[in-house]
């Protein structure tokens, strides 16, 4: 087993509502029976602002 640094993109597939698309299947294979890594910035890229932030577009 070795280790899979994926990027934003690809991490995003691993979402339920990608399952059973043409884009996952094909990385699918290469990332089956790995161990997976995503770079530190990746979770801030994959969760929306508001989500971050509650207080995001609210005038002060």
């Amino acid at each position: 087993m070795s280790v899979v640094l994926l990027d934003t993109t690809v991490a995003s597939l691993l979402h339920p509502k990608k399952k059973g698309t043409e884009v996952r299947e094909h990385y699918e294979k290469h990332m089956q029976g790995q161990t997976l890594a995503l770079c530190f910035f990746s979770p801030a890229s994959l969760f929306p602002l508001p989500a971050r932030n509650p207080r995001y577009g609210i005038s002060a």
